[in-house]
């Protein structure tokens, strides 16, 4: 009898075990899924500000041969 009590403890144990290895793998997939759509999002604004940082500079080469195009006519 007591055999038998000690492989249902064992049983439950595994089985303790095997949830609480379950849980963690995904406690650990949703941070992997969470940083990944926050690395998505920063990817997004490097992006945009890459996009606004060309503009801008095409803006200022704009900028600079007109006044180069003015300084000539003068």
């Amino acid at each position: 009898m007591k055999t038998l009590i000690k492989a249902d403890d064992a049983e439950k144990s595994l089985t303790q075990l095997q949830q609480e290895k379950q849980n963690k793998f995904q406690e650990e997939t949703q941070a992997n899924e969470q940083n990944q759509l926050e690395l998505q999002i920063l990817q997004n604004q490097n992006a945009s500000q890459q996009q606004k940082l060309t503009v801008k500079g095409e803006e200022l080469i704009q900028q600079i041969s007109q006044a180069k195009s003015q300084e000539q006519t003068l």
